[in-house]
């Protein structure tokens, strides 16, 4: 259960009040929406970044040249 909001300006009075209902409407529409916007998929390896590439490139040379005769 959610309680209303009372929004207030800085001098003190009453600028606006949310109902527990639109909040409670609210809430739950963003969850659904969060909810489907998840995907139990894996989408596959991650890729290692460019930097790390980079390096190993530099530190190992001879793995990437391969002679097949």
């Amino acid at each position: 259960m959610l309680y209303e909001v009372r929004i207030k300006e800085p001098n003190g009075s009453l600028k606006k009040v949310l109902p527990s209902q639109s909040l409670s409407k609210n809430f739950w529409q963003n969850f659904n929406d969060s909810e489907n916007r998840i995907s139990l998929i894996s989408t596959g390896q991650k890729s290692v970044p460019k930097w790390v590439k980079k390096n190993l490139d530099l530190l190992y040379p001879e793995t990437f040249e391969i002679n097949y005769y």
